[in-house]
């Protein structure tokens, strides 16, 4: 018994002696796995640094900026990465050098970032800090479409002729002095509303030789002042930011923009007389001289992408009216989204005995990046400045784009009116490539304002608007981004519109906002390659759109 007693007790000891030696296995193996997960999660910091930093990086290059401005934002991109989520140390970006680790090349920018990553519980086992190394390559590259973008389309203008015309007459063409103006002349003895008709580059229908026409009714009136009436002359122009603008006729809705109208008299007022400017409301005219008068009144805001008003000039004595121009002058209120940014006219005013050509100034309008721009989204006949809902099961290949003739380009792509709002929140499960050149047509109308916005909720997955947060952060992924197709009029129609493809933006979505049965969306434009563009390294084609990408080729690790 006490043999058995012995054995028992030089087991125990021996098993004591085993546990202690696998403890220390255990521990070793334990601390290595906490140490290899810290350094996991590092490397994985220290790349998107890497990305980020060579995207912002080749965004500069395609920009035309010098090798120093470039770097200078390489460095700043990558050091807004090196503290969230960890706190990394020693981190450093490695400079361009003969080694091309890092480097500037003619269509890349590539960058190597490094970190002393400390060892904690491993230390135990000796293991000092290890150095971490992640390395992006960013190249300017070219769309050719993109997958399963958000199915709206912005129908842009890229005028390739624009005509004035007042009162119905003929077209007047006018001559592009710079990049998005334009100029040229009314005939003397034009009458009556002006309007502009500007032609984008699609050609598609025969019926359209020239282009599709966008039009801007009522941007101006030419009047003449009637025989007896005692005025010499009226002209107008626009107050913005304290500054006239003579002979502007075009206000952006919402901007605190002021109509001037200046009033010139071949003799002086009698005493009792008066000018009032009657424009819904009447404004009493302050004399400058006394032959010359002055009247402001803020332009009118709308809802509408445009809206055309007139004014009269109305003499009084005391309050009878004893002599008027109806109407005087005309004006157009915009909104920021318009594809017109400005009309000038000079002179909008003749007599009998003065009547030479009016001088016609058109300003395009387009988006810019980083300003704020509130967008319908709607169906029906396209609008430029809105986003059109698109019907993705209409989708045709270039070069066809008739819809029902020509064959679709996904015949078997979902065609149900849930399906819209699917691709709206992101949730749709058939997935295909638009094609820069392809035709797709808008949704026929009557959509619901509040399922789009309930559908952009759950696109957004609760994700808070915070633009410049997320600028800050580098301008990681995103629910708040929408890829959304640049289309322009392939037809000029009240109902379902063709339009072709001819690029790609990405939109930051800040608010949703209801109006009436509709919704709007606001937010901004930003430079962003999204991971669902397709693109190449060669241009494809004529439509070809430069866009910076990551790529792997020519990385070294």
């Amino acid at each position: 018994m006490a043999r058995m007693r012995r054995l028992w007790t030089e087991e125990d000891g021996a098993f004591a002696v085993m546990f202690a030696l696998l403890l220390v296995v255990i521990i070793g193996f334990s601390a290595l796995a906490v140490d290899v997960g810290y350094w996991y999660a590092s490397k994985r910091q220290l790349q998107t640094a890497a990305d980020a930093a060579a995207l912002a990086g080749c965004q500069d290059l395609a920009h035309e900026q010098s090798n120093g401005a470039i770097w200078t934002t390489v460095e700043d991109y990558a050091g807004r990465n090196f503290g969230r989520p960890l706190n990394l140390s020693n981190c450093s970006v490695v400079p361009p050098s003969a080694d091309g680790m890092s480097d500037i090349g003619p269509n890349y920018v590539k960058v190597t970032v490094t970190s002393d990553s400390p060892a904690f519980l491993s230390r135990v086992l000796g293991r000092e800090d290890v150095r971490i190394r992640a390395q992006s390559i960013a190249r300017i590259g070219y769309v050719t479409g993109a997958r399963s973008p958000a199915p709206w389309g912005l129908p842009l203008l890229r005028a390739t002729a624009v005509a004035a015309l007042a009162g119905g007459g003929a077209e007047h063409w006018l001559d592009k002095v710079s990049g998005d103006t334009w100029s040229g002349t009314l005939p003397a003895g034009s009458l009556g509303s002006v309007l502009i008709h500007a032609y984008n580059d699609q050609r598609l229908d025969p019926a359209y030789p020239n282009g599709v026409p966008e039009d801007a009714p009522g941007t101006g009136y030419l009047v003449r002042i009637p025989d007896g009436v005692p005025l010499a002359g009226i002209s107008q122009g626009r107050l913005s930011g304290g500054s006239e603008h003579s002979g502007s006729v075009m206000f952006t809705s919402g901007t605190g923009q002021s109509v001037v109208v200046y009033v010139s008299l071949g003799a002086p007022l009698a005493e009792k007389q008066s000018l009032v400017v009657a424009h819904g409301g009447d404004t009493t005219m302050n004399k400058v001289t006394e032959t010359l008068y002055r009247a402001q009144f803020a332009a009118p805001s709308t809802d509408d992408l445009q809206e055309a008003f007139t004014f009269d000039v109305e003499m009084k004595d005391g309050n009878k009216v004893i002599h008027a121009v109806r109407p005087a002058g005309g004006y157009v209120v915009r909104r920021s989204t318009f594809p017109i940014k400005d009309v000038r006219v000079s002179p909008s005013c003749s007599t009998s005995t003065s009547a030479g050509p009016a001088q016609v100034t058109v300003v395009l309008n387009d988006y810019q990046y980083g300003e704020r721009y509130e967008l319908k989204v709607t169906g029906g006949g396209a609008e430029v400045g809105n986003f059109m809902a698109l019907d993705f099961h209409t989708l045709r290949h270039t070069p066809y784009w008739r819809n029902p003739q020509d064959p679709a380009e996904y015949p078997e792509m979902p065609n149900a009116t849930g399906t819209y709002y699917e691709y709206v929140a992101g949730t749709a499960t058939y997935d295909f490539v638009m094609h820069l050149g392809d035709a797709v047509w808008t949704q026929p109308g009557g959509l619901s304002g509040p399922t789009t916005k309930n559908s952009l909720l759950v696109r957004f997955a609760g994700e808070p608007s915070n633009f410049a947060g997320w600028v800050a952060a580098g301008k990681p992924p995103s629910n708040r981004l929408v890829l959304v197709p640049i289309v322009e009029k392939i037809q000029k129609t009240t109902g379902s519109t063709p339009l072709r493809v001819t690029s790609f933006a990405t939109f930051y979505v800040e608010d949703v906002v209801s109006k009436g049965g509709d919704v709007a969306v606001s937010g901004l434009f930003v430079e962003y390659t999204a991971p669902s563009l397709d693109v190449v390294d060669n241009p494809p084609g004529p439509l070809a759109v430069e866009a910076v990408h990551l790529t792997a080729i020519g990385l070294d690790f």
